[in-house]
């Protein structure tokens, strides 16, 4: 698994209208993701509506953010995180 690390609560909001004129906004949140080749990148991870920011910690990716499309292929659905365990291993 990826292991994602939350460095602060700070969110950043996003707003606009769509192309439709309809309003949107985006919060998002800064967090840094450690990949298999040892390289560390700053990643941007969307929350939901009024759901508060993730807490400066460890986390990796929950089951729920993965899915099969319509064609059989594994994809990355809205990303929620899930704490990793005081003393757990992250694989990697």
């Amino acid at each position: 698994m990826l292991k994602i690390q939350v460095k602060s609560t700070a969110v950043q909001l996003r707003e606009g209208t769509s192309g439709k004129g309809k309003p949107y906004s985006i919060n998002e949140q800064e967090a840094w993701c450690d990949l298999p080749n040892g390289e560390r990148r700053r990643v941007k991870i969307s929350l939901e509506a009024k759901k508060p920011p993730y807490a400066v910690g460890d986390y990796v990716l929950s089951p729920e953010s993965f899915m099969v499309d319509q064609y059989g292929q594994l994809n990355l659905g809205r990303i929620t995180l899930q704490p990793v365990v005081a003393g757990a291993r992250v694989a990697g």
